[in-house]
């Protein structure tokens, strides 16, 4: 069996990455959810963020479209 070590980096490298942004957002949901309410707040909040990035790159592919 051969193993394509590139490949394999990157994958280390995201899998790495992927835990460490995993690991931190575990880590700011405990400091930041006491209650049901609070879950209910950061889950609206991670949407808020997520929408608002999505809106800005459909608007800068809007404009790249029109010249």
């Amino acid at each position: 069996m051969v193993l394509d070590v590139g490949s394999m980096a990157v994958s280390t490298f995201y899998g790495r990455t992927a835990d460490a942004m995993h690991m931190d957002m575990l880590t700011r949901l405990h400091g930041e959810v006491d209650s049901v309410s609070g879950l209910a707040y950061f889950s609206n909040q991670r949407y808020d963020n997520f929408h608002r990035s999505v809106w800005g790159v459909g608007q800068n592919m809007a404009l790249k479209r029109r010249g």
